[in-house]
């Protein structure tokens, strides 16, 4: 079982723009392991948006929910260091399916707490194809 919130704003004084997006994942899967180095998880759930325009005078709020699945393959090179990438798809309302991906370096803290620095993307005809870089935190019950 795998929850995530994240949230990203946009900001352009020039142009009197403002935009966010805030995103809700629930998801349940599963890792299947390969040897001692090597893991996949696959998963699917739902992922709840909610986004805020401001431009100008123009104010607006809209929200989608969608279907996700996601494909994630796990490196650990050492006992403290992990390399991820993934990829995955969201299936919204709309019968719209959008691609997205993401790749990182995990660190881990105790075996239960990590810290993720890395980079994701969507390919959608809604969002720009820009690069996100994030921060992330992870604890495995185990």
């Amino acid at each position: 079982l795998q929850g995530r919130v994240s949230r990203l704003e946009l900001e352009d004084k020039d142009l009197d723009l403002e935009m966010s997006q805030t995103r809700y994942d629930l998801m349940v899967g599963r890792v299947f392991p390969f040897g001692e180095k090597y893991a996949a998880f696959l998963s699917a759930g739902y992922t709840h948006l909610d986004y805020a325009t401001n431009i100008g005078t123009l104010d607006e709020d809209e929200s989608t929910d969608a279907a996700n699945v996601q494909a994630l393959m796990r490196a650990r090179f050492t006992k403290r260091f992990e390399a991820e990438g993934g990829l995955g798809i969201l299936i919204d309302d709309k019968d719209t399916s959008d691609l997205v991906w993401n790749v990182g370096l995990r660190f881990w803290a105790t075996d239960s707490i990590s810290l993720m620095i890395g980079a994701n993307g969507i390919d959608s005809e809604d969002f720009a194809d820009d690069i996100l870089y994030e921060i992330g935190f992870r604890y495995d019950l185990r």
